[in-house]
């Protein structure tokens, strides 16, 4: 049998003991938050009710934001609590599957990463007691509402109130923007709890870093030579990272590189913004979570961002977007001309009649006399650059790029959600290529598209310049259709 003794830590044991049906674990890094939610899952399996056969049958969902995480470190902590020689090997075909037969325990794990599609459809579908996202913080909140709805589906009990039903999370800590913040801390539902881990370093009477003695995982530090490793990891941090990173708080600090390091919240952040006597442009990005951006541009060449169109609804479709959410929003802005532009790859994502996206854009919005069309080009590059150009840019000495209250994930984006995410690697940490898709990078890549083509619709007279008095109008629809 597997030689490895678990220990919990005084606030594993409450997280433990919660009988809520989702729990979060919060700590700082290393402080053993993996390791204690793997075990909870069998403890779990381990107390779930008997059949009548006299075995005790379960689900267990195991799901990480990526697959290459949930195979280099998710995968990889499970089986060093149990490995593949005593608890059954782990089919690797997507979706990764172990059937754990142990004693009167029968326990089907399944590993599931967010950015396959079929892992998705299959966490949505699935019948299971426990769901346990590793890195909550990485995991969009609808994901998780789903989940709610998917634990204690799978009841083979003799006594069905023994029947096991919980969603268990576990994260570093995030800044006071996120979903986890908010639900955990400010609006705090019934059947929520959050346990935060003791901090890895405390402050001495004199304001300098120390390590705390009394920290969840000291010991098992120490055992591993490893009492000063916050201390350590600390030095060259920023007060901000110390305290997420070593101290398990939350704080304001985003991870890894931010995309606009032009934006000035100062300069750009207009709060209200009024329409202009100009045509409305929109922006959409087609994900699995669709997004919309409402913009305009003056005379002047400034751009004006007035409002975000989000769905945090992963299982939601275009057609049921545009009919919910954009002709509700676009109400107000009737009287004007509006176009808008959208992936050029937009029959990634298909609806039930397999047209694009783009298509069903414009099968919904045609009666308004609203037309969508691709945009000039989906690389990154070119998408990026052509928000920073109005970024960078001044108009008569005031910003050409302004964005409103109404725009608050676009916002958390350019404060540094929308980023580039460090990976380890065995050269050290890197930064990634290409922004993180997350919560923030749908709205992003929206505004791009918008922003393209303010870019691309101008006639460009030298390197520095653009004439927007040459704006090509010919795309833009009137129309007089009731909007009711």
């Amino acid at each position: 049998m597997n030689n490895i003794v678990y220990k919990a830590t005084k606030t594993s044991i409450r997280f433990h003991k919660s009988e809520k049906m989702v729990v979060c674990l919060m700590g700082a890094v290393g402080s053993g938050k993996s390791v204690a939610c793997a075990n909870h899952c069998m403890m779990k399996a381990f107390s779930q009710g008997k059949s009548e056969d006299g075995i005790r049958y379960s689900r267990i969902v195991i799901v990480r934001n990526t697959y290459p995480e949930l195979k280099m470190t998710t995968l990889s902590t499970w089986l060093q609590w149990f490995p593949e020689e005593i608890y059954g090997r782990v089919s690797r075909i997507s979706p990764f599957f172990q059937h754990i037969k142990v004693g009167d325990i029968n326990c089907e794990v399944y590993f599931l990463a967010l950015d396959k599609e079929k892992d998705v459809k299959k966490l949505l579908s699935l019948e299971c007691n426990i769901i346990w996202f590793n890195e909550a913080r990485e995991v969009p909140y609808q994901v998780v509402a789903r989940a709610t709805e998917r634990v204690g589906r799978y009841n083979r009990c003799e006594n069905p109130k023994e029947n096991i039903r919980q969603v268990i999370l576990d994260t570093n800590p995030t800044n006071t923007t996120h979903w986890i913040y908010k639900i955990f801390e400010v609006n705090r539902p019934e059947g929520y709890e959050i346990f935060h881990q003791e901090p890895g370093l405390i402050k001495n009477e004199k304001g300098e870093w120390i390590v705390n003695k009394n920290a969840d995982n000291y010991e098992n530090l120490k055992k591993l030579n490893l009492e000063n490793y916050y201390l350590d990891i600390s030095r060259g941090k920023s007060d901000e990272e110390i305290r997420m990173y070593c101290c398990g708080e939350y704080t304001s600090f985003f991870e890894g590189e931010k995309v606009y390091k032009n934006y000035n919240d100062n300069l750009h952040y207009a709060k209200d913004i009024q329409p202009v006597d100009s045509d409305i442009i929109l922006g959409f990005d087609f994900g699995l979570t669709p997004a919309c951006v409402v913009t305009q541009i003056t005379s002047e060449g400034v751009v004006l961002v007035l409002e975000e169109i989000v769905c945090e609804d992963f299982t939601i479709d275009v057609r049921s977007f545009i009919k919910d959410f954009v002709i509700r929003a676009l109400k107000k802005y009737e009287n004007k001309k509006i176009t808008g532009y959208g992936d050029p790859s937009g029959s990634f994502r298909k609806d039930t009649d397999a047209s694009t996206c783009i298509n069903i854009c414009n099968n919904e919005l045609d009666a308004l006399g609203i037309k969508i069309f691709p945009a000039s080009s989906n690389s990154i590059k070119a998408r990026i650059d052509s928000v920073n150009f109005f970024l960078s840019k001044l108009t008569n000495g005031n910003p050409s790029f302004l964005i409103s209250k109404n725009c608050p994930k676009l916002r958390e984006g350019f404060l540094g959600g929308y980023r580039y995410k460090s990976i380890r690697t065995s050269n050290g940490l890197v930064l990634k290529e290409v922004p993180e898709k997350n919560e923030y990078s749908h709205p992003h890549d929206a505004l791009q598209y918008a922003c393209l083509n303010y870019i691309s619709a101008y006639t460009v007279k030298n390197k520095n310049k653009i004439d927007f008095s040459l704006i090509e109008r010919t795309r833009g629809f009137s129309s007089n259709v009731s909007w009711m």
